[in-house]
């Protein structure tokens, strides 16, 4: 994996965990890095599937062999339990 990658993964995690743990802004209380660090390899390590299961889709069948999915959380389970649970809107 390349430098370039990385960077952008721990650039997607930090706006993803902004926009969804809103007590934390960049200026005045920000992430703590390890809740981001944790982000980003939970981003890294998704495969297409996850991320097709995120995107609604339940089941995929090719050549007879079928997948049933599961929705799979936005959230690494890491990064919940280093920032606790949000209170709103998040849901799994």
């Amino acid at each position: 994996m390349d430098n370039t990658t990385r960077q952008r993964a721990l650039h997607h995690a930090e706006v993803q965990l902004y926009r969804v743990f809103r007590n934390y802004r960049s200026d005045s209380r920000p992430l703590p890095e390890e809740a981001v660090f944790e982000q980003a390899l939970w981003l890294l390590r998704m495969d297409e599937t996850v991320r097709k299961s995120q995107q609604g889709i339940t089941s995929v069948s090719v050549n007879g062999l079928g997948i049933s999915m599961n929705p799979v959380s936005r959230i690494s389970p890491e990064v919940i339990a280093i920032l606790g649970r949000r209170v709103g809107r998040y849901a799994e």
